[in-house]
């Protein structure tokens, strides 16, 4: 479903081989990503590619109805960016790291199928990433919540996002586990996970939106 996702909103990518840049698409330019191959592993190019793909998905709304009633203020911490953002570089960050999420627990229960070969090293890689996106996820839904709240959000924004957080909070019951499992494979791993989760809720007691 991933693939079908991705074969109808992405029709070109462009190679990209230089260090130091990021990955990258443009409402411009609908269907077209640029994907940096530097130093990059297959999931990380997955990752990317689902990333840019969902661009185009939020785009392809973005060109036919308004979703955001934009503002400069920058009052929402971005857990990606670590800085504060205005409430489009919430809702679109929230909306195109959802596909992280959703590429990195199907991989997780493709890493438990004997059908699929992953090594310990790729195993530890996705099982993190998965817990690292759904605790960075989270962190946002408040402040989406605010958004819609002081109408910087509108009713089919409002809508759009919170199908993609329904979707979020169906995988909470698979975190717990998850947890367990990488501090089975990685100690060092797991504690940066924890240390993930304590910051961002020292970043939400630092950050309070009324």
């Amino acid at each position: 479903h991933l693939y079908a996702t991705f074969k109808s909103f992405t029709h070109t990518i462009v190679p990209v081989n230089e260090k130091g840049i990021v990955s990258y698409s443009m409402q411009s330019l609908p269907g077209y990503s640029s994907i940096n191959m530097f130093d990059r592993d297959q999931i990380d190019l997955m990752d990317d590619i689902l990333h840019e793909n969902g661009h185009h998905y939020l785009n392809s709304f973005l060109n036919h109805q308004d979703l955001i009633n934009e503002d400069d203020d920058k009052i929402y911490f971005s857990p990606w960016r670590k800085a504060l953002r205005p409430i489009r570089g919430i809702y679109h960050a929230s909306f195109t790291f959802y596909w992280a999420l959703e590429l990195f627990f199907n991989l997780n229960k493709a890493s438990e199928s004997k059908a699929l070969s992953f090594t310990k090293d790729e195993k530890i890689k996705i099982k993190f990433r998965f817990l690292e996106e759904y605790y960075m996820l989270d962190y946002c839904r408040p402040d989406l919540q605010h958004g819609y709240k002081n109408k910087r959000i509108n009713k089919e924004g409002n809508q759009l996002i919170g199908m993609i957080y329904d979707k979020i909070s169906a995988y909470k019951k698979f975190i717990e586990p998850t947890l367990s499992e990488l501090k089975t494979l990685d100690v060092k791993k797991y504690n940066e996970v924890i240390e993930l989760k304590k910051e961002l809720i020292k970043t939400r007691e630092h950050y309070k939106l009324i």
